[in-house]
């Protein structure tokens, strides 16, 4: 038998034919077959296009499925600069088996981007970087793909209009991809391939060879991936005064790099694989990326494709991350080792889902240039432009070059949506990434049960300016709870039955920050309350029968627009209601006739009220109002179920399907996209809001169970906390004692720790933690439970340990070390310590509430080298027979005392007795001081006592 396999996998399947003359007649049945079933071209729609094309290759056409060898071009290896002028020059080469692979095009933008001409190719000229050095334009790199790529350059003098013709640096077999070049220490440095560098001095005349040096190659010998280990390739250079000059390739297959070391002086490279850090987490790192470093922030910025945990076990591409494509984030970094996701700027929720297809789309590549506080990015993109069948094969096999702008790129913050999702009782958190598309980001309500109960159909959704954000459950008995920014579970702040009659419906947030909530479901109790989100105070804003002859008959979505007044959607009555905003006085009616209006919202950023509208079951239009003009129709078709949120992002509109579990953004009146579907697991969709991010400066724990510290993908939106002004919080997420894991070797830096759960936390292994501020006090707040911590803490600033309530605790059970500061205790909580302790000359600071439990001196040592102080809390008094038990368990002390107590001066006749405070931890007011036992002095309104040590 012939050992012939067709594949089904896109993207040159003919090759995969074992037998040599079938292969032959393969191709020839396909291009007979294409004679009879080739498909006429479509006209292209560049407004399917998120960003501004560039250039554009129609995709092969298929027999079979299969794309034509003959007919496959594709467009790789964008690159992008900017000349001294403002003129934005651009590149791209052509490849796939229909291409001789040699050939780079030029372009050319002189208004940022917005539109561009084609300059002309470059033949002899691939996989190539255009840059300007001392005001030419240049382009370096290979003369063609395979056995024969010589590395190359070329000069223009006239922004590229003409080039000079190419000089040979390096005659062989060389290839790599497009990297913004380096100049640090008087040379211009490029990465090679994936593991090496060529620089030339910066005076020097780069189109002479020897100006030129090659570096050695760095070997991946020793590195810790084992099996997963595929090879590094496509680096990008890239450096800083800081960290010098480095050589960051791609892993194959990992969302990692690599950080190869430049010898400036020499030229050459250096690489430690089993160093630590030697292959920082970087998310996307299994594609090519691009990253520079910008002097202004002192940051360094990659724009990568991450992989989404919605699409992590695609049926397609689950085995191939470096395949999946679809989004393009930015992220930074201060020290090329510790990366956070800033934000997506592009994404797209078409993927090689469908082996039986092949089709995909994506965005890939990236490669950008700093102008002034933007990003201007070029990338390779495979995209659906209306071709008919013609679409690209695969995301990999691009049709498009690319241009966005990332405005404010140093401030720039994610665009959040959160969605009810009442079938399946949680809310999801997505971010506009760009026109028409939302990038599924996971559930926002972390954990499993709020207050000893799961959400229950929540439909309702708000967000106040502080960033909490408020669900409705819409049902008997239905909660109104309150969650952060980040989505861990806070309180239940109302409940059906107790603060307020029937069922919770929608929520919106008014210019004065209260919330207000519709009420359904009940006739009698048709209203609209408002809740105060500082005190949790629920009073009636509208009743039932809030004018003569008039009654709210299932009230919906609310809406206050820019002119003072309150909307609600009153859905049996088929009109929009109008109130006014500060009294709930009723003012008139809008929209009336308008079948059954449920969503509303305000669109801000073109000033008008958005509704949905049901002509008939199972057909729902979205409208328009721009107060106080009539009734526009925005979108009307037969295909959308119940749509219970409309929302306006930027101004691009969406609206959500309840029966059909959808999301829909709006193209035309007659047309629309699919932007979230149920095959990203949503159910019964609801309200729909826009969200702020949670505060970089707050970082989230998400995982439900246990995991690493170090993985970016356990906190809130990537990027784990590690600077000195970010606090690690661990709320709601988990239902069950957890393990947050600091591995050996690894150390990181926090300005704090935040617990919220009453299941413990367990920071644990043989890595190191330190606590420092931006503002010179570290904190560790305890809001509920007993947490451990169970690596090496030192205090690099002071720390307040704070507590919520009496039966809080927090544990020590591996060193601490206060490193000379102050540990301030405060609340009626407990701090203890059965690891090792010591001072440096530090200070333990008590407010007479809280107590400090000292444990097994086995599992550590004491060494009592600071001092001890008293400062009572406010609701203290200091009278005569006041005790208070400041540490528990001193008889581990092992004999050690604290160098000096500081305690608070005393009224005439009273003083301090400290004598039991070595052996059960107490102090207390006596009238006569005993002198042989106490040594007193006033110090500054303290009462300073002396102990010499041991």
């Amino acid at each position: 038998m012939c050992p012939c396999r067709l594949f089904t996998r896109p993207g040159g399947f003919y090759r995969h034919l074992a037998c040599h003359h079938h292969r032959w007649l393969f191709l020839i049945c396909l291009g007979v077959l294409n004679l009879f079933m080739r498909a006429p071209a479509s006209a292209q729609d560049w407004s399917l296009v998120p960003g501004v094309p560039i250039a554009y290759l129609e995709a092969p056409d298929r027999a079979l499925g299969v794309p034509l060898p003959w007919d496959e071009a594709y467009i790789g290896s964008p690159s992008i600069t900017i000349m001294p002028d403002g003129t934005y020059i651009a590149s791209h080469d052509v490849f796939g088996l229909g291409t001789p692979q040699n050939t780079t095009w030029v372009y050319r933008s002189t208004n940022q981007g917005q539109s561009w001409s084609q300059l002309g190719s470059l033949s002899g000229q691939f996989w190539s970087t255009v840059f300007q050095h001392n005001g030419d334009l240049y382009i370096w790199g290979y003369s063609e793909e395979g056995d024969n790529g010589d590395i190359v350059i070329r000069k223009s003098t006239n922004n590229g209009t003409s080039w000079s013709s190419p000089v040979v640096l390096k005659d062989g077999n060389y290839g790599g991809t497009p990297n913004t070049p380096v100049i640090n220490n008087n040379r211009i440095w490029f990465a090679q391939s994936g593991n090496r560098v060529m620089s030339a001095p910066v005076s020097s005349d780069l189109m002479d060879p020897a100006s030129w040096k090659l570096s050695n190659s760095a070997s991946d010998s020793g590195n810790p991936f084992g099996g997963a280990w595929q090879g590094w390739s496509e680096a990008q250079v890239v450096g800083s005064p800081s960290t010098g000059v480095v050589v960051m390739p791609k892993i194959r297959g990992l969302p990692n790099t690599a950080l190869i070391q430049v010898n400036e002086s020499t030229g050459n490279v250096s690489f430690d694989a089993s160093a630590i850090n030697a292959f920082p987490s970087l998310p996307g790192g299994e594609k090519k990326f691009g990253v520079q470093y910008d002097a202004t922030s002192g940051k360094f910025f990659a724009l990568t494709n991450v992989v989404l945990p919605a699409h992590a076990n695609d049926p397609v591409l689950g085995d191939e991350p470096e395949l999946i494509r679809n989004t393009g984030a930015m992220l930074s970094s201060k020290d090329l080792i510790n990366w956070e996701v800033e934000k997506i700027f592009l994404y797209t929720r078409n993927i090689d889902t469908d082996e039986s297809t092949g089709w995909g789309e994506a965005f890939q590549y990236f490669n950008y240039a700093i102008d002034g506080n933007d990003l201007a990015v070029v990338s390779r993109t495979a995209l659906d432009v209306g071709d008919g069948e013609n679409l690209p094969p695969r995301g990999h096999d691009s049709n498009l070059m690319t241009f966005h702008r990332i405005e404010d790129f140093r401030t720039a913050t994610p665009k959040f949506v959160l969605v009810a999702d009442a079938k399946a009782n949680r809310v999801m958190r997505y971010e506009y990434a760009n026109t028409k598309h939302l990038a599924p980001l996971g559930q926002f309500n972390l954990g499993a049960t709020y207050a000893g109960a799961a959400l229950d159909t929540p439909v309702g959704v708000a967000q106040t300016s502080d960033g909490d954000v408020f669900v409705t459950e819409s049902k008997t008995g239905g909660r109104v709870l309150r969650f952060d920014a980040a989505g861990n579970f806070k309180e239940v702040i109302a409940t059906s039955g107790t603060q307020f009659t029937g069922n919770p419906g929608m929520l919106t947030v008014g210019p004065d920050g209260n919330l207000y909530m519709s009420v359904a479901f009940g006739s009698s109790t048709d209203r609209i309350y408002k809740i105060d989100p500082d005190t949790n105070q629920v009073t009636l804003f509208i009743t039932t029968d809030f004018a003569a002859g008039e009654s709210f008959n299932n009230p919906r979505g609310m809406a206050f627009g820019d002119d003072g007044n309150f909307y609600v959607a009153d859905r049996e009555n088929d009109c929009i209601r109008k109130f006014n905003g500060s009294t709930g006085a009723y003012i008139g009616d809008i929209a009336v006739g308008q079948v059954k209006p449920q969503a509303l919202a305000w669109d801000d950023v073109n000033d008008r009220l958005l509704f949905s509208r049901e002509t008939s079951p199972g057909d729902t239009d979205i409208a328009r109002i721009n107060l106080p003009s009539s009734v526009l129709t925005l979108y009307t078709a037969t295909d959308i179920g119940w749509c219970l949120g409309v929302v306006a992002v930027d101004g691009q509109l969406f609206w959500t399907d309840y029966d059909n579990g959808e999301i829909y953004a709006s193209v035309s009146e007659a047309d629309k996209t699919k932007t979230v579907s149920a095959s990203n697991d949503l159910v019964g969709t609801a309200q729909i809001i826009n969200a702020t991010a949670p505060g970089r400066d707050n970082r989230t724990w998400q995982n439900s169970s246990s995991g690493d510290w170090a993985d970016p993908l356990n906190w809130v939106y990537w990027g784990r906390p590690d600077t000195n002004d970010e606090i690690a919080t661990f709320g709601s997420a988990t239902s069950a004692t957890t393990y947050v894991r600091i591995q050996a070797g690894e150390t990181f830096t926090v300005k704090g720790m935040r617990f919220m759960n009453s299941q413990r936390y367990i920071i644990d292994e043989d890595g190191e933690l330190f606590l420092e501020a931006d503002t010179g006090h570290a904190i560790i707040d305890v809001q509920d439970g007993s947490q451990w911590i169970r690596v090496n803490t030192t205090l690099n600033d002071h720390l307040d340990v704070t507590f919520a309530a009496a039966d809080d605790e927090l544990s020590f059970r591996d060193e601490l070390d206060l490193n000379g500061k102050y540990l301030y205790i405060d609340g009626e909580g407990k701090l203890s310590i059965s690891g090792a302790f010591v001072m440096h000359g530090g200070r333990v600071v008590f407010d007479g509430l809280s107590t400090l439990a000292i444990y097994s001196a086995s599992q550590g040592y004491i060494t009592l080298d600071g001092d001890l102080q008293f400062i009572p809390d406010p609701s203290i008094s200091l009278t005569l027979g006041s005790s208070f038990d400041l540490i528990s368990a001193p008889n581990y002390f092992g004999g050690e005392t604290f160098d000096n107590l500081y305690l608070p001066a005393l009224s005439g006749g009273l003083a301090w007795n400290t004598s039991s405070l070595y052996t059960n931890g107490t102090i207390s007011i006596v009238s006569n001081p005993e002198p042989a036992s106490l040594a007193l002095l006033a110090t500054s309104g303290l009462m300073f006592l002396h102990r010499r040590r041991r």
